[in-house]
């Protein structure tokens, strides 16, 4: 019971990461609880697992929309 709370407490400790932008350690913090956490059916490695997937796509699709923002369009006449 208190391997489901303190790995319940490293997700919580990755969405304050996310609120302060600070994508790495909240990727890092999900992934060890991913790779460490034994009890695989009680709904822990789902969530960490979801909200990674959700955060790194979030990130590409940030990242795709800052690399429109540095295309240059040039017209010739």
């Amino acid at each position: 019971a208190n391997q489901y709370w303190l790995a319940s407490s490293f997700i919580m400790l990755a969405d304050v990461y996310i609120a302060r932008d600070d994508f790495f350690q909240a990727k890092a913090t999900l992934q060890s609880v991913i790779d460490g956490y034994g009890t695989p059916n009680d709904g822990i490695i789902d969530d960490a697992s979801s909200k990674l997937t959700s955060l790194v796509k979030a990130e590409k699709e940030k990242q795709q929309g800052e690399n429109a923002n540095d295309t240059i369009n040039i017209q010739w006449n």
